[in-house]
């Protein structure tokens, strides 16, 4: 059985849904197998995704039985995972609708076989609309590839990191499954980058072999919570500040139930909980600063626009010049004055 799978979440992916297993399938490192499960989708892509897995005996399909929303089924298709291959040393995420270049997997493979401190291996990446041409995206380079120190490469995940692509990369499984796999908090994704660079380093490949689509949706803490529980009651402690959430996981997965352990002890798991939420309200401080000074400099800005909607209404020359009368045919003809009550006489 192959050492590498590939887990896809799949919800409603509609007419992207072909070129992403397309790009999957064509990979150049052909040897692995692609978890499939579907979250209830009511658009065809369950189909479509069957059809697949009856053509290439790579794909194992499954459908839940019940919405289980995005964390869920992410956890879901690592779960699969390990049951369709126990000995699975190396796992990544997929989605319905990106893309990959055919060499990703072969070059994310290497960089694990040129260091065995890498714990997470991703390429550069772009971010497109409608076509890959369309770039819309382009995020910044981060790794930690040779950086020894716990700390330190933990720190340098926590201001460098691009979570939401880095989380589509390659992980060493058994070091994915030492943090949790995917956690049930608002930016999981952030909190399993930073947490799994306590346990090795962060590969970087220097060509762009992946493709985000993008939508124009804003992202949004209710958004998030809608994708994350979408036919149950959110938990309670998803309404604590997420510095609050993520560092109580941390400190009780790593400081109280010993995760980390032999690389990270129970003190030392606790402590990095309390580091976490020093950093996250660090960060959220900085986030508030910066809505407060935009808050300023919008009436400045909104006054700006008003007075340059002004300029551009002024009338012109043409326009100011002395009117002239409308030709006859136009003209409204004038009404014949009343005749003057004649006076009573005595």
């Amino acid at each position: 059985m192959s050492r590498v799978v590939i887990g896809l979440p799949a919800y409603n992916g509609g007419e992207h849904v072909d070129a992403a297993l397309d790009s999957l399938l064509a990979q150049t490192h052909g040897d692995f197998q692609l978890v499939v499960c579907d979250d209830g989708s009511t658009d065809g892509t369950a189909e479509r995704l069957e059809e697949y897995a009856r053509r290439d005996e790579r794909v194992h399909f499954t459908r839940n039985s019940q919405r289980l929303g995005m964390i869920g089924n992410w956890r879901r298709v690592f779960e699969v995972a390990r049951s369709v291959a126990p000995d699975m040393r190396f796992f990544a995420w997929a989605s319905d609708h990106d893309i990959w270049a055919p060499g990703w997997l072969e070059a994310l493979l290497r960089a694990f076989e040129a260091d065995p401190s890498v714990v997470l291996a991703y390429s550069r990446a772009r971010g497109f609309s409608g076509t890959p041409d369309n770039v819309v995206h382009t995020p910044g380079d981060f790794a930690s590839a040779g950086v020894g120190k716990r700390r330190r490469r933990m720190r340098e995940a926590w201001f460098g990191m691009a979570a939401g692509y880095m989380v589509y990369g390659l992980f060493r499984a058994e070091e994915l499954e030492r943090c949790g796999v995917y956690r049930y908090v608002r930016d999981p994704d952030r909190l399993l980058i930073f947490e799994l660079a306590a346990f090795g380093t962060f590969y970087q490949v220097p060509d762009r072999l992946f493709f985000r689509r993008r939508t124009d949706a804003k992202p949004s803490v209710g958004r998030q919570m809608a994708a994350f529980f979408p036919d149950r009651r959110r938990p309670v402690y998803t309404y604590l500040p997420w510095p609050v959430a993520h560092s109580a996981m941390l400190g009780w997965s790593l400081g109280v139930r010993g995760d980390g352990r032999p690389r990270l002890g129970r003190l030392a798991g606790v402590a990095v909980g309390l580091w976490y939420l020093k950093l996250g309200f660090g960060l959220e401080l900085r986030r508030q600063i910066r809505l407060r000074q935009r808050s300023r400099i919008a009436p400045v800005r909104n006054l700006a626009l008003l007075a340059g909607r002004v300029v551009n209404l002024k009338p012109s020359a043409g326009e100011l010049a002395a009117p002239t009368k409308p030709p006859k045919h136009e003209r409204v003809p004038k009404l014949p004055k009343p005749p003057k009550p004649e006076k009573e006489r005595p």
